[in-house]
């Protein structure tokens, strides 16, 4: 079982890919954090987060209980006024690369800062690898950072 350290109502899913000898995928289930899952002794590469880019292998044996270390961070983004209400905007997530060819900046994916409770939908639960997240109003490009949260995701 995978588990979020922040209450969620959101279903937040991974993939659990079965290996067999050569790491190659032989199976192929649908976990949800939080719920228990069971599996059978072998060879396992857990896929998670936003865009897919967080992966484990792990080794399931019999009779043991198998922990995963946390290899992924959550975030949950609030944006308030300067009263320090909350305000409904949509935001995008960036995450710092190495990549030349995408300005420094991956586009992680977009959202709104408040969950809509008249529909029964949570404030999302972003599933994200190690590293620095910044995030900015919609429509707002990356040099416009100033005064918006950079995260160190770890």
């Amino acid at each position: 079982m995978l588990r979020t350290k922040q209450r969620t109502s959101n279903s937040i899913t991974y993939r659990v890919e079965g290996l067999d000898s050569l790491n190659t995928k032989i199976s192929e289930d649908i976990g949800e954090f939080n719920e228990p899952m069971l599996l059978v002794p072998g060879r396992y590469r857990i896929v998670t987060g936003h865009n897919a880019d967080v992966v484990e292998i792990v080794d399931v044996h019999p009779r043991m209980r198998t922990v995963l270390n946390r290899s992924w961070s959550e975030l949950k983004v609030r944006i308030m006024d300067t009263s320090q209400n909350r305000v409904r905007q949509l935001y995008r997530l960036w995450m710092q690369s190495d990549n030349d060819s995408d300005y420094g900046y991956k586009d992680v994916g977009l959202d709104v800062s408040i969950g809509d409770d008249e529909y029964g939908i949570d404030h999302k639960t972003w599933i994200l690898p190690a590293g620095k997240i910044h995030d900015n109003p919609w429509g707002q490009w990356l040099e416009r950072l100033k005064g918006f949260c950079h995260h160190n995701a770890q």
